[in-house]
């Protein structure tokens, strides 16, 4: 059984020419989708001064976040923390999607898939909950297949505050 909370989803408009439109290329045919793992020195995750502010969509693998933004009111500010100190989200990958997919199975499956990788802990004997952003930063042209990046992030499955990272 997949632990899933629900899905946060912001949308992010690009305004064309702005170069991003060949970043990805199309997968042959069983081609896997490909994945961006960036991981971070979790001793210093929000820099030397502390805790670092900055927009949901820049985050990225290893960072922790204080809180989620609540996306489907308008914020986009989160606060990055050291993974030592509580919080209630780490990222653990960015994955780019394709415009055209069913966004929820798309964004569930390819967070699930990136879950061992990261814990060690397979999803369905997992003590964390996953969730995602999309950030929809695209400008749908058959030139950019996978304009979309879900953001997966995982949290404590009871709710309470995380105090450490949960990188194997």
């Amino acid at each position: 059984m997949t632990k899933w909370a629900a899905p946060v989803v912001g949308v992010i408009a690009l305004i064309p020419g702005c170069g991003v439109a060949d970043r990805y290329s199309a997968p042959e045919a069983g081609e896997p989708v490909p994945t961006t793992e960036v991981f971070f020195d979790l001793t210093d995750t929000a820099g030397p001064t502390g805790p670092a502010v900055r927009n949901w969509f820049d985050l990225q693998p290893g960072e922790c976040i204080v809180d989620l933004p609540r996306v489907e009111l308008g914020e986009a500010a989160v606060t990055v923390v050291n993974c030592t100190t509580p919080h209630s989200a780490e990222v653990y990958l960015r994955v780019p999607i394709a415009v055209d997919t069913a966004i929820p199975d798309t964004a569930n499956e390819q967070c699930a898939a990136g879950l061992p990788a990261y814990t060690g802990q397979a999803v369905e004997s997992s003590t964390y909950t996953m969730t995602y952003f999309v950030d929809a930063n695209q400008d749908r042209t058959f030139r950019n297949p996978r304009p979309s990046t879900a953001i997966c992030l995982l949290q404590a499955e009871d709710g309470s505050s995380l105090t450490a990272s949960a990188r194997r």
